[in-house]
């Protein structure tokens, strides 16, 4: 026994550390060696687990000139030190290993100072170890070159299942699995991390200090009692000179925790030092707070998503939030990719949808297999995310930026930005932020992806494709419903949007055509009585495929598309479609084999002469099997999502995107939040589609002339 109370009971040669040393220097790290440094406390059932881990990483540990000090704090446990002295013999010849015996409980933080002295005295960097953990190989090495990667790098810690800030998954549920299980759930998310990163403190389950930083700043302070924050202490000490900590996010120590302590005292012991450390340093807690606040910390939280269940299965989402309780091409087109996904995708992802339950009822989600629907507010974390069609509010951007890993945005056409009486305030930031920020654009057409490309650029890096909708138009043709039905009536299909083209269409027609009748899906009414108005959206399905087989020819006026469905569903009845004579239809119609029944025309007053003419009659041509349908494009659109999750270092364009700030694309962003009477009212009026559209202008009144200016 020593003059200090020490006893040192056994250790292996010390003579293989000065063979180390040269290799150590070579390899860049920041002193001649590690001196590891391990107390122990009652709990001899730790030993053999953590001694078993050394043991896999002898090779690494001698090559970076390591030595062991495992100290002895209960020198009245047998089991205790027979379990050392097994692990002792177990590391003799692997790696030098001391164990030194206290001849009275001395506390952690004393156990701890005794082995950073012998660190300082050796010239090694330390690693304070706690006893309750298990080394994987590999991670020792990292710390140590993740150490010499920055002069002012005076503290590392790996990651860990429990480790407050260093925990990787972040989630609490994550830290009490097996060691195995902790690990391969680390190795899957460390994929996708930088090699480290700052963080204002770290953590003392293992902590690398730099010997310098030992020599001068001390020690571990003794004020902390038996333990807790006495780490932090050492860290806002010397992070006053500017010296940081970091987290080696490719180096994995598992930790049980709690071993020491217990839950009173431990609770009790946390309050204590937690005040004195915040009187002492005041702008730790308010780092620490920064920091789990922070984008790059949110980040990490929504990482676990790109876990696999058991089955090997990630979480998809699909974004139903802005759909109605009406019909458009944009919902049809979600539906039926949607309907593919479910019935392909199993053995890849677990497929959920958000949409306000009253919609999801509307449109039969409800009812369909292989999917889980969800409320519009769920703060459940996705591996990826698809929105069928653009958003138009910064409210569904933020929403699906907070809910996914990876992004995908279906894209589906420009008007609302070109045409400026559809655009809104916040649009252009809107799409702007998609295409710096998101992980994939998909497009319904060539024609769609030019005119974006050259409106919005697209960040370096981003995947773009194309994936139009089906083009088989026997997919158009309900079940039940009958193709070549003779028809009397010609068929204008539109919607109430000036670029549709609708009513200027009609009136030349009933002009042209005075012995015709017309029905006219997508506008209210008409004055004339040879013309049939059904307005768009709200009418039923059944009454929209009875439109269609009912007609003789089918007119889709539109000057702007981004696809064109009333062409596939014109033709699925074989009825001829005429059409604008565009980029779009002529990439359709060359999609579809130059179809005959396909008819272009120039403008209106040439349609208005073809039909005068006696219009075209139905020609008769052979199906295809070639055709492309919509399981082409979930094919496409699976294999993209599938691609996206499994790509490496989610994290920086994560980051990235939560960084960005977002205030400018929400109008009355600088004024004070609505009051929740006006909330709640204007959260009931967006579940009702035509009180919705009813009440915009009123509402735009009262936010511009009351609220925003009051």
């Amino acid at each position: 026994m020593n003059g200090n109370g020490l006893e040192t009971i056994a250790a292996a040669p010390l003579g293989v550390m000065q063979q180390a040393n040269l290799a150590i220097q070579d390899s860049g790290a920041t002193s001649a060696g590690i001196t590891i440094v391990i107390a122990f406390y009652r709990n001899a059932d730790l030993v053999k687990p953590l001694a078993d881990s050394l043991v896999d990483c002898a090779e690494e540990l001698r090559d970076l000139g390591a030595m062991i000090v495992a100290i002895n704090d209960s020198p009245d446990d047998e089991p205790l030190k027979r379990a050392l002295g097994a692990a002792a013999e177990q590391l003799t010849g692997e790696v030098p290993f001391t164990v030194i015996a206290h001849d009275h409980n001395r506390g952690f933080i004393r156990s701890a100072n005794d082995g950073l002295k012998l660190a300082i005295e050796s010239g090694h960097d330390a690693i304070l170890l706690n006893s309750d953990t298990v080394v994987f190989p590999g991670s020792i090495r990292e710390m140590v070159r993740v150490a010499a990667l920055d002069p002012m790098i005076g503290f590392v810690s790996p990651r860990s299942n429990n480790a407050t800030l260093a925990s990787l998954p972040v989630q609490e549920e994550y830290r009490y699995q097996s060691p195995q299980r902790s690990f391969e759930a680390f190795q899957q998310l460390s994929r996708h991390l930088p090699p480290y990163h700052y963080v204002p403190t770290a953590v003392g389950f293992c902590l690398l200090i730099k010997n310098l930083v030992l020599r001068e700043f001390g020690l571990l302070d003794e004020a902390y009692g038996p333990g807790y924050n006495e780490e932090n202490d050492f860290i806002m000490r010397a992070n006053r000179c500017g010296f940081r900590a970091v987290l080696a996010n490719h180096a994995f120590v598992h930790h049980r925790g709690e071993a020491s302590f217990g839950k009173s005292g431990r609770t009790a012991l946390e309050q204590t030092n937690a005040r004195m450390l915040a009187e002492r340093y005041p702008e730790y807690p308010r780092a620490v707070q920064t920091y789990e606040l922070s984008p790059r910390h949110q980040a990490e939280r929504m990482l676990t998503a790109l876990l696999p269940d058991r089955e090997g299965r990630h979480d998809l989402l699909f974004d139903f939030s802005d759909v109605g309780s009406y019909h458009n091409g944009t919902i049809e087109a979600a539906k039926a990719l949607l309907l593919e996904f479910a019935a392909r995708s199993c053995d890849q992802f677990n497929i959920f949808v958000i949409i306000h339950g009253s919609h999801a009822v509307f449109h039969g989600l409800d009812r369909i297999a292989n999917i889980e629907v969800l409320p519009v507010e769920t703060d459940r974390k996705f591996a990826v995310a698809l929105r069928v069609g653009q958003p138009f509010t910064g409210a569904s951007l933020l929403r699906l930026n907070s809910l996914a890993v990876r992004v995908a945005w279906f894209m589906l056409d420009t008007i609302t930005w070109d045409c400026l009486y559809l655009n809104n305030p916040e649009l252009d930031g809107v799409w702007k932020f998609v295409f710096a920020h998101g992980d994939a654009i998909i497009y319904n057409s060539e024609f769609t992806r030019r005119q974006f490309a050259a409106r919005f650029p697209a960040r370096p890096n981003m995947r773009h494709l194309v994936s139009p909708h089906s083009l088989d138009p026997r997919e158009y043709l309900p079940t039940g419903r009958q193709a070549g039905l003779p028809g009397k009536d010609i068929l204008v299909v539109g919607n109430k949007f000036a670029h549709k083209y609708v009513g200027p269409t009609i009136d030349a027609l009933v002009r042209a055509l005075p012995g015709e009748r017309f029905a006219c899906l997508g506008i209210d009414s008409h004055p004339h009585h040879r013309v049939t108005c059904y307005p768009s959206g709200h009418l039923s399905e059944d009454r929209v495929e009875l439109l269609y087989e009912r007609s003789r020819l089918v007119v889709f006026p539109s000057m702007y598309e981004g696809f064109g469905f009333p062409l596939l569903k014109g033709l699925a009845y074989r009825k001829p479609v005429l059409m604008r004579d565009c980029d779009l239809s002529r990439e359709l119609r060359t999609a579809l084999e130059d179809n005959p029944n396909i008819i272009l025309y120039r403008d209106t007053v040439a349609l208005a002469g073809l039909l005068a003419a006696g219009g075209p009659n139905w020609q008769m041509v052979p199906e295809r099997a070639s055709t492309r349908r919509w399981a082409c494009s979930a094919n496409e659109i699976y294999n993209l999502l599938a691609d996206l999750v499994a790509q490496p270092y989610a994290i920086d364009p994560l980051i990235e995107r939560l960084s960005t700030p977002l205030g400018h694309l929400q109008p009355g962003a600088n004024t004070p939040p609505l009051p929740p009477w006006l909330l709640r009212v204007r959260s009931y009026v967006r579940k009702l589609p035509i009180l919705s559209a009813m009440t915009r202008p009123l509402w735009r009144w009262v936010w511009r002339n009351v609220y925003a200016e009051g």
